[in-house]
């Protein structure tokens, strides 16, 4: 884990709000053209507990999106 600060030292910045958390996993994820970098946050751990795949938890993170956004509409 890393703290925000030191992920902003670094030049990295995220692209959404973090809200109050202070530390954060990098994640790299091999998106089949290239990859995608991310902030992995408790959340993504507590996922990732129940099945150790980067790429379970991602899916079940874009799922979320997906039902939340659909809701919206």
């Amino acid at each position: 884990k890393y703290s925000i600060s030191q992920l902003a030292a670094a030049g990295l910045t995220p692209q959404q709000p973090l809200g109050n958390h202070q530390q954060a996993s990098l994640l790299r994820l091999d998106v089949g053209t290239g990859y995608q970098y991310w902030y992995g946050l408790p959340n993504f751990y507590t996922i990732t507990r129940y099945n150790h795949s980067t790429h379970y938890a991602m899916a079940v993170w874009q799922l979320g999106q997906a039902v939340a956004l659909a809701r919206v509409q």
